[in-house]
């Protein structure tokens, strides 16, 4: 959302430490989802932005059929469980993720087993 930003920059925005944003920045270049060049305003600072690549992994991965994943993740073929696990982390989406910040796949929402979210959580 921020292309370009610096690492000081990053690091107001999220109030994580400087530190932890450099190491973050490098393992994210490491894994090629970042890339960074030099200000050239000022050769001191450290410009990021993210691969072009990135959103096309973010609609591929978007695209994953969640259920296989949580399949997997809990070691069962068992629907039901699958859907009550899927249902629980819809809520805690719902409760602790702010709706400005959620990029929610619709894979997670669809309601492949007949499973209802549970009342009472908001929707984005």
């Amino acid at each position: 959302m921020h292309p370009d930003s610096s690492i000081s920059e990053i690091t107001a925005r999220t109030g994580y430490p400087q530190g932890y944003v450099s190491k973050s920045v490098n393992r994210l270049r490491e894994w090629g989802v970042v890339e960074t060049a030099t200000d050239p305003a000022d050769g001191r600072r450290t410009l990021v932005r993210a691969t072009r690549t990135v959103p096309t992994r973010i609609e591929e991965r978007a695209k994953a059929p969640v259920d296989a994943v949580l399949a997997g993740a809990l070691d069962t073929a068992d629907s039901q469980v699958v859907a009550e696990v899927r249902a629980a982390l819809e809520l805690l989406v719902d409760r602790l993720v702010p709706k400005g910040a959620r990029t929610r796949s619709p894979a997670l929402h669809a309601d492949r087993a007949g499973v209802r979210r549970p009342s009472g959580g908001s929707s984005a």
